[in-house]
């Protein structure tokens, strides 16, 4: 069945089949698509996408790349005594984070007539050669890497348009799409320093804090609050995790092995799987969330409101944030002139239980 023949038998013209097949809404009426429609399903048409793709210069595919963050032989290494957790560390979408971003980003991008090829990666040299090898329209890459050297590779030598979540080098033309980090670090301190604390700590990801572009530029906006309210932050409270419910619980048995005049009374910490572990190893070491202890999230995934209690965190707006690459990402396939365009949005507090009175006082959460 051809295109000419579905639009003979329906009794409009091949452009308007085409239209259908490729859902141009805007350019067929309701009825006629139903009746085209109608003629696509009696014969269980499914266009010729490899055809398509060759006659137009497209192929409508988009890669969706996901970075593994540990080198290969890292894991390599691991896998040697521990192979299911070796696994596990490639297993890129068991992050919540990137699993909620990938289901938002396919959701966008199928909406403009993408397909996504999803593949992991170690270094950005992976990237390179997947446009090689295969015909993608573009592609975007989700947190990429913390070694900056790969991801200027990929920017400079890219064969296609490339969109960035949550990286921006300023000395470099591209295409990103970030949250203002910098706010969501003081709005997340200034939550804690309201209720009265001052020993609040900053618990980052990927093993520390200067060595990630986003967690760095929440830490500058944690000390700036810190600064702002007359308060001198300390080494000691500066620490850092792999991200993860391990990760947190780590963090958790760190603070119960301080002396109890030592510990921190709040903790700032960079991802909500972290401050989940956290909480997890706190209250099982016999300290009360947030009575005895604060702690605040980041990201605003949907498990947060179910742990009890129920965490405060700083929200990111997921949906806006894929919607907003596959946006710049489809303008940027069509208009080969544009290089570069950064969109910064913006974060909130979500409040709920897990902020409370420095003191150990009870009631007056947040």
């Amino acid at each position: 069945m051809t295109l000419k023949e579905i639009a003979a038998e329906a009794g409009v013209s091949a452009m308007t089949v085409s239209n259908v097949v490729n859902h141009n809404d805007s350019k067929v009426s309701a009825e006629t698509r139903r009746k085209v429609q109608a003629v696509i399903d009696k014969y269980g048409y499914v266009p010729n996408m490899s055809a398509r793709s060759l006659s137009a210069r497209k192929s409508h595919i988009i890669a969706l790349m996901t970075p593994i963050f540990a080198s290969e032989e890292q894991v390599a290494e691991i896998a040697r005594t521990d192979p299911a957790r070796a696994e596990e560390i490639k297993n890129t979408l068991s992050d919540h984070y990137t699993s909620a971003m990938v289901g938002f980003l396919e959701s966008k991008l199928k909406g403009l007539g993408y397909y996504i090829m999803l593949r992991s990666f170690f270094r950005g040299e992976e990237v390179l050669e997947l446009q090689r090898n295969w015909k993608v329209d573009g592609c975007i890459l989700l947190m990429p890497k913390i070694q900056d050297e790969e991801n200027r590779l990929v920017l400079t030598r890219s064969q296609c348009p490339v969109v960035m979540l949550d990286r921006y080098y300023p000395d470099i033309p591209m295409l990103s799409v970030v949250s203002n980090d910098y706010q969501g670090g003081y709005m997340a301190a200034q939550a804690c320093i309201r209720y009265g604390h001052q020993k609040i700590a900053f618990v980052g990801t990927s093993g520390g804090i200067s060595r990630s572009t986003v967690i760095n530029s929440r830490h500058q906006g944690y000390l700036s609050a810190l600064r702002d309210a007359c308060i001198q932050p300390e080494e000691r409270y500066q620490m850092g995790f792999s991200n993860g419910i391990a990760g947190g619980r780590q963090c958790g048995e760190r603070i119960l092995r301080m002396p109890p005049e030592e510990r921190p009374t709040a903790l700032v910490m960079m991802s909500d799987v972290l401050a989940i572990g956290a909480i997890s190893a706190l209250k099982e070491g016999g300290l009360r969330v947030p009575e005895d202890i604060s702690v605040i999230g980041y990201d605003d995934l949907p498990m947060s409101a179910l742990i009890d209690p129920p965490l405060t965190t700083v929200a990111q707006d997921l949906d806006a944030k894929a919607s907003a690459a596959a946006a710049l990402l489809h303008m940027s396939i069509e208009d080969a002139e544009m290089k570069e365009q950064r969109i910064q949005l913006d974060v909130k507090l979500a409040e709920r239980k897990t902020v409370g009175w420095a003191g150990r006082m009870e009631g007056g959460r947040v």
